[in-house]
């Protein structure tokens, strides 16, 4: 083969595409494993390629773009990036992928000729369409992507698995555990088992966060692979198919096209696999004892329903070798005023902490820190939180859900949601065009010198702009490229809704779209309540949604998660529902009683009085008593006639409502009096207010 020829390129290129199986595939959806290609032939192309590089001398770029030429077909591109997912596939080396394959193609292993490869796969990649890694090793995943685990490794992969689902079970692994926690629980495992596979082990190490600190992106392979394996095992077990249907390549292919797996899975070989894929039901209990969850750090999060700023230290599972000598000891988080003890060998189960950011102090810019302590009052673990970046002076959360976007300052770009929250500094303007809607513009800040705005788009796309003091920020903003589909029902708002009635889905109609599958998971019961291959007909009609009615499949409370897919595409949801008529059957008729920041029982000293406005804002107030997520409405007076403000809140599910009177400071013109009244079944309640202003 000779690579300086586009003519003789073209013809390799004919010949290798010819036996491509994805070929037809939509672009971004095929994956060059899938092929018909013996370990021999690639050796040949092998043997090829280190003959035509040994010819260009030193190897960059510039220097093969030069030699080889062929500006409008890339088949030389195309050609060295088949291979190189092959050599992945194929390598039975001891070394790491790149240092074998420099000795293979007798060329030095030079970070310049590194880069002239990672240029090659680059375009590579998007000439030929391949499924991508999202992040972490971007090219090397990708690579690996391409057939799932190498060939060498195929039957310790197995035995991996075996181990695993026999101590998790496969309901657990799909549901309850995500792709990060088992990629690292497999490498865990592997190192322990096994630590003579170097191959698989090195496999399995790129999917770990811990071995990439650096980067919260890092794709975990070996997770998510082990994840869809296990969905095809249920499938298996629900369809009462034997799992040697997965040996057939025929029959494989047509039975996994219909199952809810994602686009991006791919397993080229399944021999292995298939004797392990039996029933497996485990016990949560014994689950925790395998699984080791990953350090989850802190967090800054909008609480959507009382909209304060929190730190949120996450759910999490910790198990450290060094904590063997602390069994039964005393631990706590003084951020948090939360302790237990350490019981090794067993996981320290942390469940999320809030706090809410105004009680540590009134600034953003800080970089918090928490840490699990011993009794010793000694530092076990240590959680971090950044700040604001003194060059992107701003937060933004999404209105939604109150999760922060993390915004690369040299170009802010927000993609996919509709409607935001932005914390600036108080001396800076916030500038919108007619695409962009402010629709609340007194949005509660309890942080001093900062203010907050509520905004959403209206169009497909706009800029906004942050001006102020050393400060020009301009932000580009584009909704989803495509639409999706919408939950609508009679529901609670919380931070996860509760559905008082089986809500609907609202899917948006595509001409392209003839029918969509439907899978409905009883999570409480781990069981399917939809029947195999369950599809929904697309239905012109002129109307650009669909609705589709979920209550001929639930018909009683519980947790629920709900997937829609068809091609490459796939949307899901989980949805918690509670009828009405439960609820009302369950008010709680206890006494009202009403606390203030000081724990007192104020109910029947109503309205407590203040004759400082600061004593005013800094009073936080508590209403036990209340039916479960009972709404409630709370008027804020001033000393005009027209100067109100009315507030809504919700009860927990407890009956417990909580308001600071510091989220309402900046909702009214500074005056001299002001007082809140709680409003309940028609009747009110002054609870507060000032007399005298003496400041």
């Amino acid at each position: 083969m000779n690579f300086s020829s586009p003519e003789h390129t073209r013809n390799v290129w004919g010949q290798i595409e010819e036996n491509l199986r994805d070929r037809h595939k939509l672009k971004g959806a095929r994956f060059l494993g899938n092929n018909k290609f013996s370990s021999n032939s690639i050796e040949s192309l092998l043997d090829s390629l280190a003959d035509n590089l040994a010819q260009v001398g030193t190897v960059s770029i510039d220097r093969l773009n030069k030699r080889w030429g062929d500006r409008q077909n890339r088949n030389w591109v195309k050609i060295i990036t088949f291979v190189l997912s092959e050599y992945a596939y194929y390598n039975d080396a001891e070394g790491g992928f790149w240092d074998n394959l420099f000795v293979r193609l007798q060329i030095s292993n030079t970070q310049g000729i590194k880069q002239a490869f990672y240029n090659i796969l680059q375009e590579g990649f998007d000439l030929l369409g391949v499924v991508k890694a999202k992040g972490g090793y971007k090219y090397l995943s990708t690579l690996y992507l391409q057939s799932g685990i190498p060939q060498q490794s195929l039957s310790h992969f197995a035995e991996l698995v075996r181990y695993v689902a026999n101590n998790l079970g496969w309901w657990n692994i799909v549901h309850r555990y995500n792709e990060i926690d088992l990629a690292q629980t497999l490498y865990d495992i592997a190192l322990e088992k096994h630590p003579e596979k170097r191959t698989l082990n090195r496999f399995l190490k790129i999917s770990c966060l811990n071995d990439r600190p650096d980067r919260e992106d890092v794709e975990p392979l070996s997770g998510n692979l082990l994840k869809y394996i296990a969905t095809v095992a249920l499938e298996l077990e629900r369809r009462q198919q034997s799992p040697s249907i997965l040996t057939n390549e025929q029959k494989r292919e047509q039975y996994l096209q219909g199952l809810s797996l994602p686009y991006n899975f791919f397993l080229r070989n399944w021999d292995n696999l298939a004797s392990v894929l039996t029933p497996q039901r485990v016990s949560s209990t014994r689950a925790n004892q395998i699984i080791r969850q990953r350090k989850r750090e802190l967090i800054l999060r909008l609480d959507t329903l009382e909209l304060n700023l929190q730190l949120v230290l996450p759910e999490q599972s910790l198990w450290r070798k060094e904590w063997k000598n602390l069994t039964n000891s005393f631990c706590h988080i003084p951020q948090a005023k939360w302790e237990s003890n350490i019981n090794y060998p067993n996981s320290l189960e942390i469940p999320e902490l809030c706090v809410n950011l105004h009680t540590l102090g009134n600034t953003l810019g800080d970089r918090r820190l928490w840490q699990l302590k011993n009794a010793n009052k000694c530092d076990l673990i240590e959680w971090h939180c950044e700040g604001v970046n003194d060059n992107f002076p701003l937060l933004i959360f999404d209105a939604e859900t109150g999760d922060r976007l993390n915004l690369s300052p040299e170009n802010p770009q927000i993609t996919g949601i509709n409607e935001l929250v932005c914390y600036f500094s108080a001396h800076t303007n916030l500038q919108t065009n007619s695409d962009i809607e402010v629709t609340d513009a007194c949005f509660p800040c309890l942080i001093q010198n900062w203010q907050a705005k509520e905004i959403r788009l209206k169009g497909r796309s706009a800029d906004f702009k942050l001006i102020g003091e050393n400060i020009n920020i301009s932000l580009n903003w584009k909704s989803a490229s495509k639409r999706q589909p919408i939950l609508r029902g009679l529901q609670l708002k919380n931070k996860k809704p509760i559905y008082l009635e089986v809500p609907q889905i609202y899917y948006p109609l595509s001409d392209s779209v003839e029918s969509i599958r439907i899978q409905i998971e009883d999570m409480d019961r781990q069981l399917p309540i939809t029947p195999p291959d369950q599809e929904i007909l697309v239905r012109l009609t002129g109307e650009e949604w669909q609705r589709i009615e979920l209550n001929k499949w639930i018909e009683t409370t519980g947790n629920y998660e709900v997937r829609l897919w068809h091609g490459n595409w796939s949307w899901s949801t989980s949805i918690a529902i509670q009828f009405h008529y439960q609820i009302s059957a369950n008010i709680n008729t206890q006494k009202i009683q009403i606390q203030n920041s000081k724990h007192h029982e104020i109910s029947s000293i109503l309205p407590i009085q203040y004759h400082v406005k600061s004593d005013f804002w800094m009073e936080q107030i508590t209403i036990q008593g209340l039916w479960s997520f009972e709404p409630s409405i709370f008027v804020l007076s001033g000393s005009e006639e027209n100067q109100k403000y009315n507030y809504s809140a919700q009860a927990d599910q407890t009956g417990c409502l909580n308001l600071s009177l510091m989220s309402l400071r900046e909702v009214l013109p500074d005056c001299d009096r002001y007082s809140l009244e709680w409003v309940r079944l028609g009747n009110s309640q002054k609870l507060i207010e000032i007399l005298t202003q003496v400041e």
